[in-house]
């Protein structure tokens, strides 16, 4: 957990179960989990793949 809080943090996206925060550590895009009615994270899931960032896409507001 302390290499999380060391990450940057990009953005955040929920489900009916949890919220998912998203962070940049080392070069990794990397998920953590918390459920909602605990407040716990559950799990972790990291990647260098830049598609795990596509489901955050649509939260972010672009102005033109």
């Amino acid at each position: 957990m302390e290499k999380i809080l060391k990450g940057n943090f990009l953005a955040e996206r929920h489900t009916d179960d949890y919220y998912i925060n998203l962070y940049d550590v080392d070069g990794y895009y990397v998920e953590v989990f918390f459920h909602h009615s605990t407040h716990l994270i559950t799990h972790f899931r990291a990647s260098i793949q830049t598609s795990m960032a596509l489901p955050y896409l649509e939260n972010i507001d672009v102005l033109v």
